[in-house]
């Protein structure tokens, strides 16, 4: 990368990063300079999509981690400013949605969608703010049409995502 990248010199954090959005969403900050922390729980995976980004020219750093562990989190967050030191982005991208109406979701189904979609959420941005601040650095917080729209064949999904639409609203200001 050269020193005229958009995010040359900066590091950025992307939970969710072993497939979909999270994966897409590295390679791009990759490709505009940033070196890139991926978390997720499939190592293997995100191993494959650090090779990638390490082919292409940028440092990536491989942190297995599973959003609903705190302790996990926090230690995410401190290895990526320990290995790179700093963070400039997070992106709050891990997420799960799985069950239909109320009364075919198991309750297991539905900690899993709070305990991703929710408390993944939270544990993973307040572990960042402390070092975003320090950089002026920012959240990124990634959603679904089912934070903004009514999801009746999938209401707790959609109440997670409203949650974090909300959370991220609330600390815009």
């Amino acid at each position: 990368m050269t020193d005229t990248s958009p995010l040359a010199g900066q590091v950025a954090l992307v939970t969710g990063a072993s497939s979909g959005i999270g994966e897409a969403t590295a390679e791009s900050l990759a490709d505009a300079g940033a070196s890139i922390a991926l978390a997720a729980r499939r190592e293997a995976e995100l191993q494959a999509v650090a090779d990638r980004i390490r082919a292409a020219g940028s440092d990536a750093l491989v942190v297995p981690t599973d959003v609903t562990d705190e302790s996990a989190v926090d230690a995410m967050v401190e290895t990526t400013v320990e290995t790179f030191g700093r963070l400039d982005v997070q992106v709050n991208n891990a997420g799960v949605g799985v069950g239909g109406d109320v009364e075919a979701t198991t309750t297991d189904q539905y900690r899993l969608m709070m305990d991703t979609n929710v408390d993944g959420v939270f544990f993973a941005t307040r572990a960042a703010i402390p070092h975003l601040r320090e950089t002026g650095g920012n959240l990124v917080f990634v959603g679904s049409f089912a934070g903004q729209y009514p999801r009746p064949g999938n209401p707790i999904y959609a109440a997670t995502k409203w949650w974090v639409r909300g959370f991220a609203h609330s600390l815009e200001g």
